[in-house]
């Protein structure tokens, strides 16, 4: 696969083109290493790569304006950044990998195994994504923001305030929205609690995170604690969980 690197920082370039020469030589074939999007968006034209690996923070802009003046989506992006920035959130929502500078190897190839895992499907246009992500951006705060959630095939983008609870099984997590359809992603719910969290969601057990403002009653009985969601579902509420979900309940 032809990969184009853009960032601003030529340590951070080499360092990048050193791991992937050492890891994947004969497998991602680095075409153009570029510092500012004008260079970057001549090269994509001139050689299509499958793979981009994007700074967030160039020169005469941000690795966004980058995505929004690309004419074909057809790759997949791995975003580079040296801090928590303000977008890694909006970039988490749309499962897009990143990696935080110093790039990790470890991290690094995780990354690539997975879009060698996508081209292996034919699906290594990320349009949908891409598309998702600009929006969400433009709209940081909105309680219209969507998220994504990968499953085998496919990519469906779904708005935070439909999400009703999300429940985790051995090898993939469940994500039920009030239509009454249900989403399976690959995510683990650690993965959820974290893009999740800040939009009044709660982890109440190990299995189990609730859209707390679609929690309608509380029962205790016995041993156990549940919450009862606006679709009818039977949520177990853990013991160490309880103080704290009755405390944010009672703020709503």
């Amino acid at each position: 696969m032809d990969a184009l690197i853009l960032d601003d920082e030529i340590d951070s370039i080499d360092t990048i083109s050193l791991i992937l020469e050492k890891k994947f030589n004969g497998l991602i074939n680095i075409v153009a290493k570029c510092t500012n999007i004008t260079d970057a968006l001549r090269c994509m034209d001139l050689y299509h790569p499958e793979v981009v690996f994007l700074d967030i923070e160039v020169p005469n802009g941000t690795g966004f304006d980058f995505l929004a003046n690309v004419q074909n989506h057809n790759f997949n992006v791995i975003f580079i950044t040296a801090h928590e920035s303000y977008a890694l959130r909006a970039i988490k929502f749309n499962a897009i990998d990143y990696l935080l500078k110093p790039v990790n190897p470890i991290e690094l190839e995780e990354a690539i195994k997975k879009i060698v895992r996508k081209k292996e499907n034919d699906n290594l246009n990320s349009l949908p994504e891409i598309k998702n992500l600009l929006d969400n951006l433009k709209n940081l705060k909105s309680d219209l923001k969507k998220i994504a959630i990968i499953g085998a095939k496919t990519t469906s983008f779904v708005e935070v305030r439909e999400i009703i609870h999300c429940e985790y099984h051995e090898f993939y997590t469940t994500v039920h929205l009030i239509d009454g359809q249900q989403q399976h992603s690959s995510k683990t719910m650690k993965d959820f609690e974290e893009m999740l969290s800040e939009f009044n969601f709660m982890r109440v057990s190990p299995s189990s995170l609730i859209n707390l403002t679609h929690a309608k009653s509380y029962i205790s009985g016995g041993s156990a604690s549940y919450a009862i969601m606006t679709d009818g579902s039977k949520i177990e509420i853990s013991r160490r969980r309880k103080t704290e979900f009755l405390a944010r309940i009672s703020n709503l």
